[in-house]
């Protein structure tokens, strides 16, 4: 989101440039402060494009399986718990499993998602924080429970009645 504030500031910066350009004649102001004008936001938009290949290069998704990941023989059902908080109490936290939206889920409220793979990755919308991504392992047929308080995982509360593993 910062980034497209960041963009439209400097379209309108170099709007507002183009008719001082206009109004004035190019000469007038190409010989005083006002040069600035064109030359700062043609460097922030320099400087955006090389932040977007950086952040594209350093970007992380769901790990690359070694192999296949195995299915599992039957489903495993992981209910994910919104803890109540004050904090983004009217925006409902949105759950990935694997890339994927599997629920959204209100203030103090819960959802249950069905796993069919051994090895998941859980993301919520939020961003900044370690704690907004999970990788764990699902047992065959296990039932697991996993609180979310302020948009992330709370590693520690996911249980599981079976094998599961966190990693």
């Amino acid at each position: 989101m910062r980034i497209l504030i960041w963009l439209g500031i400097c379209v309108i910066w170099l709007i507002i440039t183009i008719v001082a350009f206009f109004r004035e004649g190019f000469s007038t102001v190409m010989n005083s402060d006002k040069a600035w004008g064109l030359i700062v936001p043609l460097l922030s938009f320099i400087g955006f494009f090389i932040y977007m290949k950086l952040a594209k290069k350093a970007e992380v998704g769901p790990p690359e399986p070694e192999g296949e990941n195995a299915s599992l023989d039957a489903l495993a059902k992981l209910t994910i718990i919104r803890d109540s908080s004050i904090v983004g109490a009217i925006v409902p936290t949105v759950v990935f499993l694997n890339g994927q939206q599997a629920c959204s889920i209100k203030n103090g409220e819960s959802a249950v998602i069905e796993l069919t793979q051994k090895h998941n990755v859980l993301m919520t919308n939020a961003t900044g924080s370690s704690k907004v991504r999970i990788e764990f392992d699902a047992p065959s047929g296990g039932i697991g429970s996993l609180h979310v308080k302020a948009n992330e995982f709370q590693a520690k509360t996911l249980v599981w009645k079976g094998d599961g593993q966190v990693r």
